[in-house]
């Protein structure tokens, strides 16, 4: 019940969130009340976010915890019915497009199926066609609102499974190519801080999402230390087509890496 409560007062405090979306954010008009049992059922994720909930963000008709859910036999049915109105999301702003994703009832299971297999191969199943994903594509201010959500998420909380699933969409290449070198030096801090929290009450593979983003980052800066290094480093390789996880002194390495890298000028 305090849980509860404590996402009543998240959705109350929305107007209070830092703002990201560019000039055009008076078009942003869509409104929608989420039910109280809506907000009981992605409570969690809720507290992973540690933000305030935008006030134009999509209630999904059906979530599991509903029993429409259970109508839902195929995972074709399942894209289907979660699919965001592209009407919708033409009103919504940049962060309620982002939080269409976070509460994307099969976020989840990228981080999940993704213990043991490519991430690309993974992501692709499940937001290949997705709405949500293809709009924050075409969105300006992307990077800044990614940012704003990425360095407020709570490591600690239950859901952090949804925050790992997101650092697995951030480190898409497509998405990446949209942060600017000083974006993305901010967006390797947050991954390294986040890491220094989950190392201390996780396994080594449920680090691989952090690792992968930082792995991301720095081949998308092409940045020579660690480019040398994956291109003699078989286990690195291994790790980085297959989303099999590595050998903890490789894992060490990289994080020597990603330090030594944000600690370069821009």
């Amino acid at each position: 019940m305090k849980r509860l409560a404590l996402c009543m007062v998240l959705f109350v405090l929305a107007g209070s969130v830092v703002s990201c979306d560019d000039d055009d954010e008076m078009r942003y008009d869509y409104r929608e009340e989420p039910t109280a049992e809506y907000l009981a059922l992605i409570q969690d994720i809720l507290e992973a976010m540690n933000m305030p909930r935008p006030v134009d963000a999509y209630c999904y008709p059906v979530y599991p915890g509903m029993a429409s859910w259970a109508d839902l036999q195929t995972p074709e049915d399942r894209t289907t019915a979660t699919q965001v109105p592209q009407s919708i999301l033409e009103r919504q702003s940049t962060q309620a497009v982002l939080q269409d994703i976070w509460e994307y009832p099969l976020l989840g299971n990228i981080a999940i199926f993704t213990l043991g297999s490519p991430y690309e191969l993974m992501f692709d199943s499940y937001f290949a066609d997705n709405n949500a994903y293809k709009e924050l594509r075409t969105r300006r201010d992307a990077a800044d609102c990614i940012l704003v959500r990425m360095e407020r998420i709570n490591p600690s909380a239950p859901a952090d499974i949804i925050s790992r699933a997101f650092e697995v969409l951030i480190a898409q290449d497509e998405i990446l190519s949209m942060f600017t070198p000083g974006q993305k030096k901010r967006l390797a801090l947050y991954a390294l801080d986040k890491l220094s929290v989950r190392v201390q009450d996780a396994s080594l593979p449920m680090l691989r999402s952090t690792l992968n983003l930082l792995a991301k980052i720095m081949l998308s800066r092409n940045y020579p230390p660690f480019v040398n290094e994956l291109n003699n480093n078989e286990d690195l390789q291994h790790f980085m087509e297959t989303g099999r996880f590595m050998y903890s002194e490789n894992a060490r390495r990289l994080v020597a890496y990603a330090t030594a890298y944000t600690k370069l000028p821009v």
